[in-house]
């Protein structure tokens, strides 16, 4: 039997990310996240996104995809050189804000949100305090 990974077929991440929709509501996510300042300010001053912002796309893509699809092998390993690299980035302003729980919020919110009845218009992101 294949390993299918850390999801499967029959799961509701491989049903999402199988919807052509899901290039749409990945880019929602990437605008939800460029409100939050410190967000931007950890990309701008941590990547060449100006320089290549296609190559960074397609490496979020490729994550996306590994962990989605791939063995468990690898999505252990993608998830591995990700973590590898973040543990290095730095960013000016250390105020003690959650930025990655932002970034999984907004991903979440312009995958799930549009998809549900009950979901607000302005894709599903709710005060959290």
């Amino acid at each position: 039997m294949r390993d299918e990974g850390l999801f499967g077929p029959q799961t509701v991440t491989w049903q999402l990310h199988a919807d052509p929709t899901m290039w749409i509501a990945g880019i929602c996510g990437l605008y939800l996240q460029a409100l939050h300042p410190l967000a931007v300010a950890a990309v701008v001053q941590n990547s060449r996104f100006r320089e290549d912002p296609l190559g960074r796309l397609m490496r979020t893509a490729n994550f996306v995809a590994a962990t989605t699809y791939g063995t468990t092998a690898e999505a252990e390993s993608v998830a591995a050189r990700v973590r590898q690299v973040h543990r290095t980035l730095r960013a000016t302003d250390r105020r003690t804000v959650p930025r990655s729980a932002w970034t999984i919020r907004t991903c979440c919110a312009g995958c799930i949100a549009p998809r549900s009845p009950r979901s607000p218009a302005w894709c599903g992101m709710r005060d959290s305090r």
